[in-house]
Parts: structure tokens; C-alpha cells; sequence
């Protein structure tokens, strides 16, 4: 029910700011890939998740759970764009049947959302994610520092006026709550590790988590566990890496590769695209 509410605030918002056709198409391709993140959800064994429409800014496939690794969180934001190239090769049929230029402009919408996910160095998109998971699996150090990346990135773009959107400041929101959501898990984490280890060096049994020692430590095997998943997620292997970034790099050039077809036929500036739908 909340995912058809918000589709339907979307199509009253966006055909305010645009019109009907355009609300359509970007409804259908920004729907294709993130139900690509939610259906690799599932795959990952995730079960609490959901979709949601965020009006003017876009969408996004959620979830209450932790990622069950670095490898999970990486190939579920590569699922949102391969999933995306169907929406490019829906408006494409669409095309070969109705050779009209909405069409073609509607394959641009889709490139470019899709793109653009994958193209800004911000850790919360999806080729952020794919970067971190990386990094994160090389050293964590370097994964910090991509989230230092990443806030820098966002403030130099909006001043720059290259992207002075008010989607780059719910972005940097998000982001911000990440990267503190992050520190806090490590800093409550390390003060349980602290406490365990004084209690073991003071003959302390923990090998079974009692009532008496949660009392004594402040908190429970489950949620000691829960905070070392977090923290600690498990490392991609190099052949993994090397296969999420393989996969990664394609993914853009292919996009690229599409939009430049395309501006051979039809004008893919932003301006250029919305004016087909007139």
C-alpha cells in the first residue's frame, strides 16, 4: 500500500513539474531498477525489505537488516542498473514498433538515471557502493576515506554549481547518516570488547552469556552479535572484487556507449529530452 501511495504522489508531483508522459517514463525506469535491488534482496536472503517512491526525488529499495556481507552489498548495487537495461530495451522495442523520438528520449531517461547512480563517487549510490565494498574489503582505512571522498565530492559539486540540486542535499543527508550510524556501531562495539575483556581477565565466564553477566557487561550475546555483523562484514575475496568491478566498469560504458548512439539521432541534454514529450 505505501509503495502505490507514493507511486501515485510521484505521478501528482512530477506531472506538476513536467507532464504526464515524462511522469510516466520516469516512473517506469526508476521502478525497473529498484526493484532490481529489491529482488537481489531476496537473493541475499534478506526478507525485510521494501520499495518506496521518495516524490521529487526518486525512489529507493530498503531494508531494516544489515548487509550479510561486503560481497552482498556490492552485487545488490550492481542489480539496480543490469535490471535498468531493461527498461532501456523496453522504451528501445517501443521504438522498433513506434518509431518515434519520445521513445528514443525515453531510452535517454533511462541511461541517465541509471548513470548517474552509477557514475557520482558517493558511497550510498550504487557505484559508491560497488567502490566501498571494495575498498572496505582491501582495508578499512581506505573505505573511510572514500566516505571522506564522498562528502567532499557533494560539497564541491553544489558549490560548483555542476550539481545544485536538492537531491545532492538529501544524498549528503543520507550519507551523513550512514557514516555515523557506522561510527556508532564501532565505538559501541569496541566499549562491549572492552568490557568482555575485563571481565575474562577477571575470571569472568562468558562462554555462555548468562543473566548475571549481561548485567555485569550491559548487553546481550544478540545484540553483541549484532553490532560485530555490522562492524566486521565479510570480506570479498579478490576473484569476487575483480568480478564486481569487471561488471561495474561495463556497466558504464555500456550506458555511455548507448547515450552516444543516441545523441547521433535525438538531442540528450536534459532540455533536449523533456522537449519531446511536449
Amino acid at each position: 500500500m505505501l509503495l502505490l501511495a507514493s507511486i501515485a504522489l510521484s505521478v501528482i508531483i512530477w506531472t506538476f513539474l513536467f507532464n504526464l508522459k515524462f511522469t510516466i517514463v520516469l516512473i517506469v525506469a526508476i521502478f525497473i531498477h529498484e526493484y532490481g535491488h529489491f529482488y537481489w534482496m531476496g537473493k541475499e536472503g534478506i526478507k525485510n525489505k521494501d520499495m518506496v517512491f521518495i516524490p521529487p526525488f526518486g525512489a529507493v529499495a530498503r531494508t531494516k537488516e544489515y548487509w550479510p556481507s561486503y560481497g552482498a552489498e556490492l552485487r545488490i548495487a550492481l542489480a539496480g542498473p543490469v535490471f535498468g537495461l531493461l527498461s532501456v530495451a523496453l522504451f528501445w522495442t517501443l521504438y522498433l514498433i513506434y518509431p518515434k523520438d519520445i521513445f528514443l528520449a525515453s531510452v535517454g531517461i533511462a541511461c541517465i538515471i541509471n548513470l548517474f547512480n552509477l557514475a557520482l563517487p558517493i558511497p550510498i549510490l550504487d557505484g559508491g557502493r560497488v567502490i566501498k565494498s571494495i575498498l572496505y574489503s582491501i582495508n578499512q582505512l581506505l573505505g573511510d576515506a572514500f566516505y571522506i571522498f564522498g562528502f567532499i565530492f557533494i560539497i564541491f559539486a553544489f558549490l560548483s554549481g555542476y550539481l545544485s540540486t536538492p537531491i545532492l542535499l538529501l544524498i549528503g543527508y543520507i550519507l551523513y547518516s550512514e557514516w555515523n550510524y557506522v561510527k556508532h556501531s564501532r565505538h559501541a562495539l569496541a566499549i562491549m570488547n572492552s568490557r568482555k575483556t575485563f571481565l575474562e581477565n577477571h575470571g569472568a565466564d562468558l562462554k555462555v552469556f548468562g543473566q548475571n553477566t549481561e548485567a555485569l557487561i550491559g548487553f546481550s550475546k544478540k545484540e553483541f552479535s549484532k553490532l560485530d555483523a555490522i562492524v566486521n562484514l565479510k570480506r570479498m575475496n579478490i576473484e569476487e572484487m575483480i568480478l564486481g568491478a569487471s561488471t561495474f566498469l561495463i556497466l558504464i560504458v555500456s550506458y555511455i556507449l548507448i547515450l552516444y548512439c543516441l545523441s547521433m539521432y535525438i538531442d540528450i541534454s536534459m532540455a533536449g529530452i523533456q522537449s519531446y514529450f511536449k
